[in-house]
């Protein structure tokens, strides 16, 4: 909970989430799998497709159920009126508004939604609640087939049923419209007449069965019909089932791509060698490589992150998804590679897929050396990056967080300073022309970091480390309280003298706890 508030997600726009949306045509996929090919390429609404729903892909919108499951839902849940008899009412009107808050701006209804009912403004996708939407489905359907097992087909309605099946037709041809005007028109076609092939089927099994004992077996029927349809498409799909040969760059890449990772890897040896700690940013690469900082042990800039630390990702905008280069954002607050929050990140080394000066909404080409040029894969060394550690008695206070109209830091990271926000202000004075003293790193993991220092008068300590509730400093075993330093990152006043200094992250520490409370339940402004 704690996380969730200090998150980007409470951020989001009403505009952000709308770009979330299932696109209306996508209901002919709960019918017909394939009518948007997505068991190959796939050419259905999407963001390339429809740049309204910039925030969902094939995998989001996929929701085939089958045509047995909506024959029932049509012929027995609406028609037959199954789906709102007592019992049903609750899980029925679940799915409508499932259905409702997937399509997002496509009704009226999810904007007062998002302005007027808390929690909405929380989530990202509308078109996640297809979740939500399937299972309650399932459930309905279910039931519908116990209702004919007992007591046969409803009454006939011919203009309800007229209009039914003309709003299903029209749905199909909507969608294979859509594919036409993508060139896939044939496909489309042919993949609804399939699919329209076996709910005829089901139909005709269901309808000639007469008696409580035919009925059994016409049901079992077509439950495996469905079950089999739902195999066939759905058993090592591409887009719940990747084959291992998909991510061998995480774990056996080829001889190319190996190639860049040992040079990565090596070259942050060598600087870890020295005492440092260089950060990476993988970019545009695919979605495989997004892990690859993690499974490869680099400390990287971005990853595959939906939910982010609010403050970073609104001056640093790594993107939800590092495997889209479009989906990385140069804010004012970073608006290059060679930015002063970038050099504080200490962020040294990028791979991307194409050459830096190609890289879109990037302000100008940062300083940089080549070290590897394509073809696939370019690899620069950034300059002029900042240590992770630094020790000093010039100190600044400042808000941290205060901008210009145009979103560019009033008081940004330098070399020669720890900028300090106002909100954790130091308890000291430290003049600036006396020496600072000594501070190096002696062990670092992931939630424990050691440090000795050695100072004649104290000093401002900042590690370029990202600050967050839970972590706790201690100086010789005693603790020492935390401020926000040079933006993004911890710093502590240490006294006279040498001594050993530690920060671990113990999120269940009593006071973490008391302080999570209160920003759950007292959020400010």
């Amino acid at each position: 909970m704690q996380f969730a508030a200090m998150s980007n997600r409470p951020s989001l726009t009403l505009e952000i989430a709308l770009k979330g949306s299932l696109y209306p045509a996508h209901l002919a996929q709960l019918m017909v799998p394939d009518i948007y090919g997505v068991q190959d390429y796939f050419w259905g609404p999407g963001p390339a497709t429809v740049p309204a729903t910039a925030y969902t892909d094939d995998s989001f919108n996929y929701m085939f159920v089958g045509f047995v499951p909506i024959v029932l839902l049509l012929w027995f849940g609406i028609l037959g009126g199954g789906a709102f008899r007592r019992g049903r009412v609750l899980i029925t009107a679940i799915a409508a508004v499932a259905l409702i808050y997937a399509l997002g701006r496509y009704t009226p209804l999810f904007a007062l939604a998002f302005e007027w009912l808390p929690g909405v403004d929380k989530f990202r996708r509308p078109v996640d609640a297809n979740f939500l939407l399937v299972a309650a489905l399932a459930l309905i359907c279910g039931h519908l087939l116990s209702d004919y097992v007992r007591a046969g087909l409803p009454r006939l309605r011919i203009v309800a049923s007229v209009a039914v099946v003309a709003g299903v037709v029209a749905l199909l041809v909507w969608a294979v419209t859509f594919s036409a005007q993508q060139g896939y028109g044939m496909e489309a076609l042919v993949a609804v007449l399939k699919a329209v092939a076996l709910a005829l089927g089901a139909i005709v099994i269901l309808a000639f069965a007469r008696t409580p004992r035919a009925r059994v077996v016409a049901a079992s029927i077509v439950t495996l019909i469905a079950v089999g349809d739902l195999l066939w498409w759905n058993v090592a799909f591409r887009l719940n089932a990747q084959g291992h040969s998909a991510y061998a760059v995480l774990e056996e890449p080829k001889p190319a791509d190996a190639k860049v990772i040992d040079l990565i890897e090596r070259l942050v040896r060598e600087r870890q060698a020295q005492g440092e700690r260089p950060r990476v940013e993988v970019v545009g690469m695919g979605g495989p490589w997004q892990n690859l900082a993690m499974v490869r042990g680099l400390e990287a800039t971005n990853g595959y992150n939906p939910l982010r630390i609010g403050f970073y990702d609104r001056l640093v905008s790594p993107g939800e998804g590092n495997w889209r280069l479009d989906l990385r954002d140069f804010p004012a607050s970073f608006d290059n590679y060679d930015c002063a929050l970038a050099r504080a990140l200490g962020l040294e080394f990028v791979m991307l897929n194409r050459p830096i000066e190609q890289v879109p909404h990037l302000a100008s080409r940062p300083v940089a050396d080549v070290l590897q040029a394509g073809p696939d894969v370019w690899v620069y060394r950034l300059r002029n990056s900042s240590p992770r550690l630094k020790f000093s008695r010039r100190v600044q206070v400042a808000d941290a967080d205060a901008i210009t109209t145009s979103g560019q830091l009033l008081a940004s990271p330098s070399l020669d300073r720890v900028l300090i926000d106002d909100d954790t202000l130091p308890s000291g004075i430290y003049p600036a022309e006396a020496s600072a003293g000594r501070a190096h790193i002696v062990s670092w993991r992931s939630d424990r970091v050691e440090i000795e220092t050695d100072s004649d008068l104290g000093s401002m300590l900042a590690l370029h480390d990202i600050y967050y509730p839970g972590w706790i400093a201690e100086i010789d075993g005693a603790r020492a309280p935390i401020l926000r330093a040079d933006v993004l990152f911890r710093g502590l006043e240490v006294p006279a003298g040498r001594h050993g200094i530690v920060f671990r992250f113990a999120p269940f520490a009593l006071d973490n706890l008391r302080d999570a409370l209160k920003l759950v339940t007292h959020p400010r402004g």
